[in-house]
């Protein structure tokens, strides 16, 4: 009738005893043939009575060696039985899971935060995850070429930047990410050195971001500089940008950044890395928003100006693709890049390219930054999650083919009720992000598939003939609470007039249309879907949240609801 609390904390891992049933509890005296000849698919090594970090690995890394030189190929899991079999067996489920069973559903990186939670929630401890990685609370699997001693730039090829992809499934878009998911973490090296050890094949248009070094090979070159990534060493990265260009950069990206506009400052506000900006494209910011503007070096019109960012000290480059960078650039920063390196980040958070949108330009520039131990862009990745569930929950029940439909209006290019503008998912491969808005809210778009991108010279008419279940009104170029609101009910007016009775929707397009575009979807959820499953109170707080933890706002519910970053419905 009685167990330890170690041999419960595996039974609630869904896991069977590779040994025989019904042995009688602790067993001693066992070789190591013993216990490989069940084969057992994962081995956990328990360190009794160690005090200290390093008393806990070299423990486990001894017994780990005994089995391994026997011939074990499988899975080693070192932990401390002070915690797997005490009371805290629960903070290690999470984490166990992820070794387990890998991550498809739940982030290594979600794990490791769940465990700190644990400990600082209800113990009283003041735990990062870097800090508690350090300690005998933390599980570890075994890996006898867990660090790696080599250059990084020793890990390059010949051909080295030459792999290319023609699409792509992950908003973390950096060569390495093997699994598609949003973190670099030790199940991608677990997935490389499968594929190395020929342990598994790859799937290069399931996983193409697994060859780490972009040559078109997997080898164990890419185990070893995604290591280098994992330890944070100055490295050769390489990422995708929304051309699907495969773009070189040095990680982690440090030292001063020159921006090309308030869309870049809010990005870099979310990672923790505003303090960086050094110079700007030429731009108004409002001091009170932007701390610290004032300061920053301007650079005149875009493009950039490569004289002008050498003379800035900037190292680091970002914008809206096209528009702030052109050949000329490009062609003096490769160069002059031994003399003065400059990386650029050619990733728009303000279209959606390639299936490449806002969200991904942040979560991938994160990665090229290091900022996965960065508590803000931790956040942000859990507010991300929080926002995918509330919409899959939203529209969980939709069959194919029954989606609701929309309308997209945009207000500089509504002249008169005779003649509307309207933007449209585009038949190419570029659309603004407020399209890809509409699209994470799983709508489908009235007008005809196929039509190009922005739509002028419709009448209202041309408009209701498509009968769709919401029309979006998007307020462009305003700065005031009332000129957003008289802009959008002066257009709906024309609408409602011509006998339209479906949802109007006001919206800002700088927010709908940039960065922040993410922030909207909750209460924009609740707009189209209803709150059955989600309150529209709630969507409204976590509105404020995003602008008062991201951006450094302060507002409170009522407060939010008088500007431009909330929308509305026309009533």
């Amino acid at each position: 009738l009685e167990n330890y609390a170690d041999v419960a904390t595996v039974v609630n891992l869904k896991m069977t005893n590779a040994y025989p049933i019904g042995e009688s509890g602790y067993i001693t005296g066992l070789s190591v043939e013993n216990i490989l000849r069940y084969n057992p698919d994962v081995i956990f090594v328990e360190a009794v009575s160690v005090n200290t970090y390093e008393d806990y690995v070299s423990t486990v890394n001894n017994i780990a060696k005994w089995l391994t030189n026997a011939g074990y190929e499988g899975q080693i899991i070192g932990v401390s039985f002070s915690v797997m079999g005490g009371a805290s067996s629960i903070a290690l489920l999470p984490i166990l899971s992820t070794y387990v069973y890998g991550t498809a559903d739940y982030s290594e990186s979600s794990a490791w935060r769940d465990l700190v939670y644990y400990y600082n929630n209800f113990l009283g401890e003041n735990y990062t995850v870097d800090s508690i990685k350090k300690t005998i609370i933390a599980p570890f699997i075994y890996n006898a070429e867990s660090s790696v001693d080599v250059d990084p730039f020793s890990c390059l090829t010949s051909d080295s930047g030459k792999a290319k992809v023609s699409s792509i499934d992950t908003k973390l878009l950096v060569f390495g990410n093997a699994n598609n998911d949003v973190f670099l973490d030790e199940s991608d090296v677990r997935l490389i050195q499968n594929i190395v050890d020929g342990k598994s094949t790859w799937d290069k248009n399931k996983n193409p971001l697994a060859d780490t070094n972009a040559d078109g090979k997997i080898t164990k070159e890419d185990v070893n500089l995604l290591k280098c990534f994992l330890e944070g060493k100055t490295s050769p990265m390489f990422y995708v940008n929304d051309l699907l260009e495969t773009v070189k950069i040095t990680f982690p990206l440090t030292g001063k950044i020159a921006i090309g506009g308030a869309m870049d400052a809010d990005l870099l506000k979310i990672l923790g890395k505003y303090y960086m900006i050094t110079a700007t494209l030429d731009g108004d910011y409002d001091e009170s928003v932007y701390p610290g503007a004032s300061k920053w070096t301007r650079l005149g019109s875009y493009p950039f100006d490569y004289e002008k960012v050498v003379s800035s000290g900037a190292t680091v480059v970002m914008g809206q693709g096209g528009y702030v960078y052109d050949s000329t650039f490009d062609q003096k920063v490769k160069a002059g890049y031994s003399s003065f390196p400059i990386d650029q980040i050619k990733l728009h958070e303000a279209r959606w390219i390639n299936g490449i949108e806002g969200i991904a330009a942040t979560i991938t520039i994160g990665a090229l930054m290091n900022c996965f131990d960065n508590e803000k862009y931790q956040e942000y990745l859990d507010y991300m999650d929080n926002i995918n569930e509330i919409l899959n929950k939203a529209t969980s029940t939709i069959p194919a083919g029954s989606e609701k439909s929309y309308i997209l209006l945009t207000s500089h290019s509504c002249k008169s009720p005779a003649d509307l503008g309207m933007d449209t998912m585009s038949s190419g491969l570029e659309n603004y992000a407020d399209v890809a808005t509409v699209v994470n809210l799983k709508m489908t778009n009235a007008y005809p598939i196929g039509e190009s991108g922005y739509i002028t010279g419709l009448s209202v008419e041309n408009i209701l003939r498509y009968n769709p279940d919401v029309i979006f009104v998007e307020a462009v170029s305003v700065n005031t609470y009332e000129d957003y609101v008289s802009t959008v009910n002066n257009i709906a007016k024309w609408l409602t007039n011509a006998g339209y009775t479906g949802k109007i929707i006001g919206t800002s397009f700088s927010v709908m249309g940039g960065a922040s575009s993410i922030s909207l979807l909750p209460i924009l959820s609740t707009y189209v879907y209803g709150t059955d499953d989600y309150s529209e109170e709630s969507a409204w707080q976590d509105l404020v949240y995003y602008y008062n933890n991201f951006l450094g706002g302060d507002y409170t519910v009522e407060s939010i609801k008088k500007t431009i970053n909330a929308p509305f419905i026309v009533v």
